[in-house]
């Protein structure tokens, strides 16, 4: 009888079949593996180089991010229109920089994520590099605006003075075209004699007072109302004829602040128009004989001289 486990050589032959095709299945399945894996940890360092690039460019452009925020910063308050085209920046930086942190928290982040952020990073640096050129246009033009308003300033300065130099002339013209002139200026002794009765004389024994007597020319530029001219009369000893209780004093000249005596003075009403104006003086000493000097001042000015002659005749 034949052993059962023996076998024929045709069915040791398709064994051998069998057992080749299942080592051919499974070197097949270890090299797809091995392919697989391979092209797994390419893929992996793809993702990993491009976020890598992701991570470097996103880096630089938070610098990028801080120092066109810092740029657009220091041009902020110069003035409203570009106050108003910042903020509008900003908000478009900041929705652009949101939009890339989105993708970039995500956990299962694909090369097709990465290279979306960087775009959209490249699209942001660009932004700011062009903010920051408008900006940059703004500074320009705001420092020939700048040295526009200091010229402008200049000028005005300028012209201030100017204007205040011609106030200063115009008030001193003003002021020398309102001074009172006076003409046909007249002294002569007088004798009182009693019931009203005048009588001119020279003689310095015989005068009881002194009659002043000019005309003040008219003057459109002077303001009307009251208005006073001084004299001084100076003796042939060339002392000054003064009684401060009949109302001499001391007045300051104009043009140096000099201090002058005067003996009297002529208040009157004026109206622009020519006036005659008459005035007396009483001496409380004896006159001497010679020849008086008169000296004439209104607002400060000198404004007018004259002189008159006493003699001690005995008629």
């Amino acid at each position: 009888m034949a052993d059962s486990t023996s076998q024929t050589p045709s069915k040791k032959s398709n064994n051998k079949i069998v057992y080749l095709v299942m080592i051919l299945l499974l070197v097949g399945l270890n090299v797809f593996m091995y392919i697989t894996k391979v092209k797994t940890e390419d893929a992996n360092k793809n993702i990993l180089s491009e976020k890598a690039k992701v991570d470097s460019a996103k880096t630089q452009l938070e610098r990028d991010y801080v120092h066109a925020l810092a740029e657009i910063e220091q041009y902020k308050g110069q003035n409203a229109a570009l106050d108003s085209l910042l903020y509008v920046k900003i908000d478009a930086l900041n929705a652009k920089k949101n939009e890339i942190n989105k993708i970039l928290i995500r956990q299962n982040i694909d090369k097709e994520d990465l290279s979306k952020a960087l775009r959209l990073i490249g699209e942001l640096k660009i932004a700011n590099n062009n903010y920051i050129r408008v900006i940059d246009s703004f500074k320009v033009a705001n420092q020939i605006i700048s040295k526009k308003l200091d010229k402008v300033e200049e000028s005005l300065v300028t012209t201030v003075k100017i204007n205040d130099d011609l106030k200063v002339e115009n008030s001193t013209l003003q002021r020398l075209g309102s001074i009172l002139r006076i003409m046909n200026v007249h002294i002569i002794g007088e004798v009182d004699k009693g019931k009203g009765k005048e009588k001119e004389t020279t003689n310095v024994k015989r005068l009881n007072y002194l009659k002043i007597q000019f005309d003040v020319d008219q003057n459109r530029v002077a303001e009307p109302g009251d208005k006073t001219i001084y004299y001084k009369i100076t003796c042939p000893d060339n002392s000054i004829m003064y009684d401060s209780n009949k109302g001499s004093g001391t007045l300051s000249l104009s043009e140096n602040n000099v201090e002058v005596k005067y003996t009297g003075k002529a208040t009157f009403n004026y109206d622009g128009r020519a006036k005659k104006i008459a005035t007396q003086w009483t001496p409380k000493v004896k006159l001497l004989k010679g020849e008086y000097k008169v000296e004439y001042y209104f607002d400060g000015y000198l404004i007018a001289t004259s002189t008159f002659n006493l003699t001690s005749s005995i008629f």
